[in-house]
């Protein structure tokens, strides 16, 4: 530098106000790999402040936006505070040890000039000493930042360069998803750990039956199976985390194309867009899109070893789809538990668009609507209808269809299901093995460690009974599940549900699991178009095979619930005496009725008893004893002369061994003589100690 044209440039009045040293590293590796650079950037620019004639009281450090890119003034914190005091005229220059430190946006660097020129704040480097009210000073400057910003770009572009090349070869690291590791080639390879790919596994074959996300979720968690999660930084780098699967996690497993084998580049692209901060000032904010298959700028197929294959990636993507909960467009969506057997397959006759699903309070059964009219343009609805009659005219016609398929479609389901339960004993034995692997190491490591140190052991004492408890669950977990597990099929198995599967009908009516039964319906049928003339829908189903049937169906009219044939009322009748609401409507369920007016609820039921005066039901027709020797609850309050909801109580804490039966909210409960005398025993101790505290 020439200290001699320096000098004409800095004044008295320059050497009384701060000298603010900017120091910024772009990334976080370069602050902890870059050392020299990061030293340099301080000590000489202190040095060289300190020739100029700046006393070591006026030099201020600003490095408050390390790991921060120059880019764009966002979040750097330090360089807006430093624009602040330069506007308040508390400083006399700004150094920095290349102008690239500064800002490497030319508005950026155009705003600082502009602001030093009004406060007369001097820009110092390495190079020379500026003056931005001196018009070749402030030239000179502008066209550093227009370099700036150049030298900027092409680094970008020398970096996409470099990525795309490496990404073509399939060379190019990203995170690797769970399930995977980097081998010695720099290519993935099949996780090691074999709890690890069963989980992933898993959450594919959980999929592939419950066909939904969510399903898959929830089935972890009702089963109670951890997935794994990679601890990327820390001490524990590389290890795994065994958490809670949720929804999102299951979504991002189930769309990310590298578990079919595949090696993708360009799934997203990074835009930018002005926002304005909390102060009102226009900032630039990136944001990545996520671009659809077809735009994908390279994908190599069959790179490394595969989870699933790709045309099974694109079933399961276009099933995700479908599962929206947009009742337009032409997705549809997952099947859910309500009554509405063509929930996300009914198709309005009228607008062509996808019909809604109501349950009404105080009616009997779902109603379809359309509602895009109402909402979209505060309009009345296309048209609705109730859903019993069509359901069942569906059902029927569903059941034709399967005929010759039956077996053949229950011999596949069992074989799914016994398959799943395949991958999740595979899973629990990989488990066991882990958990019993880490009480043997803490074992050792507790027989090793200095009982002297009393702190040490109690950490390695405290970890081995943490890992004994977590052995413990996993045991504990494993016989719960095995008692509920489906064992093979054996011949004579088979042979019995080749029996059974004659009655379809029977069977479909009897089965409650709306969710099957939608699911089933959908594997043949594509979608049902219904158009209502009066009280006659209009019903159009359009099967997978692209053929279609028609059907006319009568809508009820008003008044046409109470019409019932007198069969199913002399049913009712018979029934009456000794069952109560809900066990008639499992009965009615469970007979042809159902085909066509079912299915039955305890509630449809009970009006019928009051509109055709049937007989009321006595809740004292239960026998007081089942054969399996548990007692009614009634039974059990006249034995131990407590109040009813006490007892009641006991069983729902568990402090009595009680079950539901099926169908009924009635209490039958366990109760041996040993434990009927502990209880009268404790009753007549609580009751003795009260009379006491009132005698007293």
């Amino acid at each position: 530098m020439d200290f001699q044209n320096a000098a004409s440039k800095i004044q008295r009045e320059h050497l009384d106000k701060l000298a603010c040293i900017y120091v910024r590293q772009s990334t976080a590796g370069g602050v902890k790999k870059n050392v020299v650079g990061g030293r340099r950037q301080r000590e000489d620019v202190i040095k060289l402040a300190l020739q100029l004639g700046w006393p070591e009281a006026n030099i201020k450090v600003i490095d408050a936006d390390q790991a921060m890119t120059g880019s764009s003034t966002h979040g750097r914190y330090g360089y807006q505070d430093m624009l602040n005091l330069i506007a308040k005229e508390c400083v006399g220059a700004v150094f920095s040890l290349e102008s690239s430190r500064m800002a490497r946006d030319s508005t950026d660097w155009h705003c600082l000039i502009k602001i030093c020129h009004l406060t007369g704040t001097l820009v110092i480097d390495p190079d020379g000493v500026y003056d931005a009210s001196d018009s070749n000073d402030s030239t000179l400057m502008k066209l550093k930042a227009l370099l700036v910003e150049m030298e900027l770009r092409l680094i970008y572009q020398r970096i996409a360069g470099a990525r795309r090349d490496l990404a073509e070869k399939g060379l190019l690291r990203s995170s690797e998803p769970i399930g995977y590791v980097y081998g010695d080639n720099g290519k993935l390879i099949l996780d090691p750990n074999e709890e690890v790919r069963a989980a992933v596994r898993l959450v594919f074959t959980t999929f592939a039956r419950v066909r939904s996300s969510a399903g898959v979720a929830k089935y972890f968690l009702r089963e109670k199976i951890k997935f794994p999660s990679l601890i990327r930084s820390g001490p524990k780098r590389g290890e795994y985390k065994w958490v809670r699967l949720k929804f999102n996690r299951a979504r991002s497993v189930l769309g990310n194309p590298v578990y079919t084998g595949t090696y993708v580049y360009g799934r997203s692209v990074t835009k930018r867009k002005v926002v304005l901060d909390k102060a009102g000032v226009p900032q630039v904010q990136k944001y990545s899109v996520r671009l659809p298959r077809e735009a994908w700028n390279i994908v190599i197929h069959d790179a490394h070893e595969s989870y699933i294959t790709w045309s099974q990636y694109l079933e399961n993507q276009e099933r995700i789809r479908h599962n929206g909960s947009l009742t337009s467009g032409n997705g549809n969506r997952a099947a859910r538990v309500g009554g509405g057997l063509l929930q996300g397959i009914v198709v309005c006759g009228k607008c062509g668009r996808r019909m809604a699903v109501r349950y009404p309070r105080g009616r009997h059964g779902p109603y379809y609507i359309c509602t895009y009219e109402s909402e979209c343009a505060a309009a009345d609805y296309c048209q609705s209808f109730p859903g019993e009659v069509i359901d069942a005219a569906i059902e029927k016609l569903f059941l034709q269809a399967v005929e010759p398929a039956e077996l053949n479609i229950s011999f596949e389901a069992v074989g799914q299901v016994e398959e799943q339960l395949r991958q999740r004993n595979q899973l629990w034995a990989v488990q066991l093995k882990r958990a019993k692997s880490l009480v043997q190491q803490t074992k050792d490591r507790l027989l090793a460690v200095d009982f002297n140190n009393k702190y040490a052991f109690d950490c390695v004492q405290e970890e081995l009974k943490k890992n004994e408890e977590e052995l413990l669950n996993l045991n504990r977990q494993h016989i719960d599940a095995g008692a509920t597990a489906l064992q093979n099929l054996t011949p004579d198995e088979r042979q019995s549900i080749e029996k059974s599967i004659k009655n379809l009908p029977s069977l479909w009516a009897a089965t409650t699991d709306m969710v099957a039964k939608k699911n089933l319906l959908r594997c043949l049928i594509k979608d049902v178009t219904i158009r209502r003339e009066g009280h006659i829908a209009q019903v159009a189903v359009r099967w997978k095979t692209l053929a279609n049937t028609r059907l006319t169906v009568n809508l009820r009219k008003r008044g046409d619930n109470t019409r019932i044939p007198s069969n199913i009322i002399e049913f009712i009748a018979k029934l009456a005496p000794d069952h109560n609401n809900t066990q008639i409507a499992n009965e009615l369920n469970e007979t042809s009725f159902a085909i066509e007016w079912g299915p039955f609820c305890g509630n449809w039921v009970a009006r019928l008893r009051r509109i055709y005066r049937l007989a009321p039901y006595h809740y004292g027709s239960y026998p007081v004893r089942r054969k399996d020797g548990r007692y009614q609850l009634t039974a059990v309050v006249k034995m131990l002369k407590v109040d009813k909801s006490t007892v009641t109580l006991w069983c729902r804490n568990g402090r009595l061994d009680a079950v539901h039966e099926v169908g009924s909210k009635l209490w039958w409960i366990r109760l041996d003589p040993e434990q009927l005398a502990q209880f009268k025993e404790t009753i007549r101790r609580s009751n003795r100690f009260h009379q006491t505290r009132k005698a007293k």
